[in-house]
């Protein structure tokens, strides 16, 4: 049974990187008790800074699973808990291997669909202080996920995900990021994740541009 443990909000903050470069940034999230309301571009309150890469429709929710965490803290010694990864839902009971782009399921009331995995970047590393972090999600999968919200509703800690559909194609969120950080030049799979018409518009893009690149170049 997947359970939401936590539902975190950011605030506006600043972030340096190695370079000294300054960030602002969305990533610090807190959990906040209670129901929430959950709206089309996501939680009222919670700071989207660099909408490049975040926010939006289509990545109006992150996710991330915390039966990794116990796994990160053996592997590179990090305390883990709801809202580390920057996520606006900590849960439990599922992982990337488990949800496919196009899943739908409901929460509360409201009604959420998975979009594309998230790419961790160096923000990340940099509030955790460990350098091999993104190496390790990349290498295992443990990216979380985003998702668009279907049906506006409410939600609350404790609520469980219930599946509504299961995409047809069935792929996963971690087929998704072999295809992102393993076999970046299998043509056969990125033609199936294009094929996937729920698949976020910013991947799409990125996709399109790699099989397009590779066809003029035939």
């Amino acid at each position: 049974m997947a359970i939401i443990e936590s539902i975190n909000i950011g605030t506006a903050e600043k972030l340096s990187a190695d370079s000294g470069k300054v960030y602002d940034t969305g990533i610090f999230k807190k959990p906040v008790p209670g129901p929430q309301a959950l709206r089309i571009l996501g939680l009222p309150g919670d700071a989207v800074m660099d909408r490049r890469f975040h926010g939006g429709v289509d990545k109006a929710l992150c996710v991330y699973f915390s039966d990794h965490f116990s796994h990160i803290k053996t592997a590179l010694g990090l305390d883990c808990s709801a809202g580390s990864f920057g996520e606006n839902l900590t849960i439990s009971g599922l992982d990337e291997m488990k949800v496919h782009i196009g899943d739908s399921f409901k929460i509360g009331t409201a009604e959420i669909q998975c979009t594309e995995p998230r790419q961790p970047c160096f923000k990340l590393a940099r509030i955790h202080k460990s350098p091999e972090l993104i190496n390790f999600l990349r290498e295992t999968g443990f990216t979380g996920a985003y998702f668009r919200v279907l049906k506006e509703g409410q939600v609350s800690p404790g609520d469980e995900l219930e599946l509504i559909q299961s995409h047809a194609g069935k792929f996963s969120i971690a087929k998704a990021n072999r295809l992102l950080y393993k076999d970046k030049k299998d043509n056969a799979l990125i033609e199936e994740i294009l094929s996937i018409e729920e698949l976020s518009s910013t991947l799409r893009k990125y996709f399109q541009g790699k099989f397009e690149k590779k066809h003029s170049a035939l």
